[in-house]
């Protein structure tokens, strides 16, 4: 909720303080560094065996995950105030350790012992999309600015202030709840069930493949192994998973667990290639709601909060595409519809071209990548009079394959994760978070890199942005056609 809160106002808050437009994609990504870092520390705190489900250390991690977004934002919008873009920055980077992904699904394997785990990450995927959908609608309330006073300090509240302040706020009362919460201890149940080899029975549907993960969705093979050992079918019963509670051991140095982790990465192919696409997915969704604020205000002269609003509308439509590829994958399998997912990208993307400013651009062909001396007007025509309909007509083709896309490739990439590699720390479900983060953050800096180019190819954002997507989905294509075959998670 709080990387997304800002993106109707981004662009707003940076040309108030006199910078350019297109550092608000430099804005809302700067977050992704410290995100990094969060997800690389949790992972390593929680593969750590004396610290595994201690609930005392798990709670200040949960505290300080707190803390450091409530002076986050208290910065971010204080500098506001302060007419300085380098004290948003820093705001931006605070907000970034908030960050908790990993350590939310580690508490419910650790602490779920009822068999629906999956149920709960579930829920979990769910919130995440109904806290997006708040945050842009919370972010596009254009209210009218007016000063409020707080123990001898003044606060501006206006379009640009108020989501920090108000997720500040959130902040607090999350962190009240933290406070008064009381984790578990220890793993009781886990270690008992360890000790005395026990085991413990969780159902599932009869269609279910025989090694097929109760993390199906999710990206938790890695998690589950390390928690509770492996799930194997028991020959008695075909609708009960016996779960033989296994509790792993940090063996070797980081070295070790890298070259280990990327010879099993590597073995097979169809793991790298759900990386691949799981990638370029959050790469390609951050790039279009990143763009969408800039692209709607500079060609079609749209408010800013009516973009924010009309985005909240598209995210809400991500559930019942989840919902519908879950089922689908049933009947059709992954790859199939991964391969018709990548080809509707591909009708969307032709859809985004401005082929009105490609038009004027070959009449130039040999000046295209002339570097201008001044800032040029830039190019603010998009396709004639239809242009407000074709760019929503794409970027919903594009933004909805992309979430399909996302869905599938993490599911696929659970079914083909090596056990092995899930006992290990370095494993999928560290490597798919990181791998994304950085692909979200790639794509904010295709963005500032494009607005802030002065040659005259780049003078059309919504082309320079379509070309790149281009490369992208072929590539794509191309990989998920040459190795099609072995993209089969059963």
């Amino acid at each position: 909720m709080n990387y997304y809160i800002i993106l109707p106002s981004a662009a707003e808050f940076c040309c108030s303080l006199g910078w350019n437009h297109v550092h608000s994609a430099l804005l809302i990504g700067i977050t992704n560094v410290t995100i990094l870092m969060s997800l690389v520390y949790h992972s390593y705190h929680i593969n750590q065996p004396h610290t595994m489900g201690r609930g005392c250390s798990l709670k200040v991690l949960m505290v300080i995950s707190c803390l450091c977004p409530i002076i986050g934002n208290i910065f971010y919008s204080k500098a506001y105030e302060h007419h300085s873009l380098f004290i948003a920055m820093i705001g931006r980077l605070l907000i970034g350790f908030s960050s908790t992904e990993l350590l939310n699904k580690h508490i419910i394997l650790v602490f779920q012992v009822k068999g629906n785990a999956t149920t709960e990450v579930a829920r979990i995927k769910i919130a995440q999309i109904g806290s997006i959908v708040i945050a842009l609608v919370l972010g596009s309330f254009d209210i009218k600015e007016r000063k409020i006073g707080f123990y001898g300090q003044s606060f501006l509240l206006n379009f640009k202030t108020m989501p920090g302040y108000v997720m500040a706020l959130a902040w607090v009362c999350l962190l009240m709840a933290y406070l008064c919460f009381k984790f578990p201890v220890e793993e009781v149940q886990f270690i008992a069930l360890h000790e005395k080899r026990g085991e413990l029975s969780i159902s599932t549907s009869e269609h279910e493949d025989r090694h097929y993960r109760i993390d199906k969705d999710y990206l938790l093979p890695g998690i589950l192994s390390r928690v509770s050992g492996e799930c194997i079918l028991d020959e008695d019963d075909q609708s009960t998973i016996i779960y033989k509670p296994t509790l792993s051991v940090r063996v070797g140095s980081l070295m070790v667990s890298l070259k280990r982790s990327k010879k099993l990465f590597m073995h097979n192919v169809a793991l790298p290639v759900t990386l691949l696409l799981y990638g370029s997915v959050h790469l390609i969704t951050e790039m279009l709601l990143t763009s969408s604020v800039i692209i709607m205000n500079r060609y079609f002269k749209c408010s800013f909060a009516h973009t924010g609003k009309a985005l909240a509308v598209l995210v809400a439509l991500m559930i019942p595409i989840h919902l519908s590829m879950s089922y689908l994958s049933t009947i059709l399998g992954e790859r199939v519809l991964i391969k018709k997912s990548l080809i509707t990208m591909a009708i969307g993307i032709l859809f985004f071209i401005n082929y009105e400013a490609l038009f004027f651009l070959c009449k130039d062909i040999h000046d295209l990548f002339r570097r201008e001396s001044t800032d040029s007007p830039l190019t603010t025509y998009y396709d004639w009079d239809f242009g407000l309909t074709q760019y929503g007509f794409s970027a919903t083709l594009m933004f909805l394959s992309s979430v399909a896309l996302e869905g599938l490739s993490s599911t696929l990439m659970s079914k083909v994760s090596p056990a092995k590699l899930n006992k290990s720390p370095i494993n999928c479900s560290v490597i798919g978070p990181v791998f994304g983060c950085l692909c979200r953050f790639l794509g904010n800096t295709i963005i500032v890199f494009v607005g802030f180019s002065h040659r005259v190819i780049n003078t059309d954002m919504v082309n320079s942005l379509a070309f790149i997507l281009v490369g992208i989905c072929f590539c794509c294509v191309h990989i998920v056609r040459k190795h099609y075959f072995f993209l089969n998670g059963s």
